[in-house]
């Protein structure tokens, strides 16, 4: 757990980098949000594809404006973050695992449950170039005995469990936390300093988007959707443990493209069509009404028919929930779902798809409410669902994932590579230091060098 005054999150995704800021209400035990700052991507840049950066220089430079930014806010240094990972290569599989303990009369304590968890991990095989990075609790076993809920007060001799492992390819999360190393820590007027800036938890955005947006009553059984730009996620919980998790490379960038096709628009212009068109109810609308679509340049404006823009959202729309509830089936899960399924993301914001979702999977569908954990919030703009991602992120330093273990479950096996502890700033290059500096050895990095100005490696925390 971060322990400076304030907790910062931020959320690298494919449309935008932003950032949260908050410390614990003592009165309630709930969230203060104290600050918040965003940047958005030029639309057709693709930046990040599927959870991979593709341009390290932009992601670092925003990365940089945004965490002034929220220094400023703050008056406060920023150093330590929380930060999100994904894409189509994460894995998640179970794993099972059982220790013997030396005494069956004493009951069952804390540090029996931390000595299972290290035996997960050290019993526990990635596939070939990934690294583990949670280990999250399913249920339990005492004896012979199955345990739903915290093991903790039990008497026996045998503890086991079954837990469903998340790993990732180590080169993204190694490309990241170097990016992210090279930007520098801020003062408390937003000023670079020396140091860098670390990692202190680094999770799959499945995790963070649960934390804001499930109640224990969700988890026990639920599937959250997360419908971003480039992949769509999928997490199923049933009692209280996740159970299934995949990533769909298909998302709201489809439907944009389809209008791109059929309209000849640009992606800008279509992108604007999706949210203006997508957010209103389709049977307030004339069926002759038109959009017109202006330029910049001595080009004609035309006009688009709004009908025909509908209809091309419902059909990708239909085509997401229809592979979403294939991945739901193939879970084996479909009919322990109870609580139905929580949609989060920007696509969710289209007024079509909790309706769409309903239609296709014949389940109660919601949309999530990201702020149910926070007391105080001067941003309005945090109620929007697709910032459930950086709003859990904030909270997973205060809120345990799964209070039946220890937060170490969220750790990764990860070790953050460290640059001397030190930059020079990004916004003022220098020599073979600064944000070219950066590049440089970041292109050295990737392509096998270990020429990083001599490394030192921990965990960040």
């Amino acid at each position: 757990m971060q322990t400076e005054e304030y907790v910062v999150a931020v959320d690298i995704g494919s449309s935008k980098i932003c950032a949260v800021a908050g410390d614990e209400d003592q009165e309630s035990g709930k969230v203060n949000i104290n600050a918040f700052a965003e940047r958005t991507f030029v639309d057709d840049e693709n930046i990040i594809q599927n959870g991979k950066v593709n341009n390290l220089e932009r992601v670092a430079a925003l990365l940089d404006e945004v965490l002034a930014e929220i220094a400023e806010q703050l008056s406060a240094p920023v150093g330590l973050i929380n930060i999100s990972i994904s894409g189509g290569q994460m894995v998640g599989q179970g794993h099972n695992t059982t220790i013997t303990r030396s005494d069956s009369e004493i009951i069952i304590q804390d540090d029996d449950m931390e000595d299972l968890l290290r035996d997960v991990r050290r019993t526990f095989d990635p596939r070939p170039g990934h690294t583990l990075l949670h280990i999250l609790p399913q249920y339990f076993n005492v004896d012979k005995r199955t345990v739903s809920d915290d093991p903790v007060g039990h008497v026996g001799v045998r503890l086991g469990g079954a837990f469903y492992a998340i790993t990732c390819p180590e080169a993204n999360i190694r490309h990241l936390h170097e990016m992210i190393n090279f930007v520098p820590q801020k003062d408390a007027r937003g000023d670079d300093t020396n140091n860098i800036i670390e990692v202190d938890y680094t999770l799959f955005s499945p995790i963070p988007d649960s934390l804001s947006l499930l109640t224990k009553r969700d988890k026990d059984g639920v599937a959250v959707v997360n419908i971003g730009r480039d992949i769509t996620e999928v997490a199923i919980f049933s009692r209280q443990g996740i159970r299934h998790v995949a990533v769909i490379q298909y998302a709201g960038n489809k439907v944009t493209h389809d209008l791109m096709e059929a309209y000849n628009l640009r992606f800008e212009d279509a992108e604007m069509l999706k949210i203006t068109c997508g957010s209103l109810p389709p049977d307030q609308l004339n069926e002759n009404e038109v959009i017109t679509i202006s330029s910049e340049e001595e080009i004609p404006e035309f006009d688009v028919p709004v009908r025909g823009v509908l209809e091309i959202i419902e059909l990708r729309v239909r085509e997401i929930a229809a592979i979403v509830m294939s991945e739901i089936v193939k879970s084996g899960f479909d009919d322990k779902l109870s609580q139905g399924i929580i949609l989060t993301g920007g696509t969710s914001n289209l007024f079509i798809t909790k309706e769409i979702f309903s239609e296709t999977t014949n389940m109660h569908t919601r949309i999530g409410r990201p702020l149910k954990h926070i007391i105080r919030n001067p941003f309005s703009k945090l109620e929007n669902p697709k910032y459930s991602t950086v709003v859990g992120l904030l909270l997973a330093s205060y809120f345990p994932f799964d209070a039946r273990v220890p937060s170490s479950v969220l750790y990764s096996d990860f070790v953050t590579p460290k640059v001397n502890g030190k930059t020079n700033s990004p916004k003022t290059p220098q020599g073979s230091g600064g944000l070219n500096g950066f590049i440089s050895k970041m292109k050295n990095f990737m392509n096998g060098s270990d020429d990083l100005g001599g490394d030192t490696y921990d965990r960040g925390r």
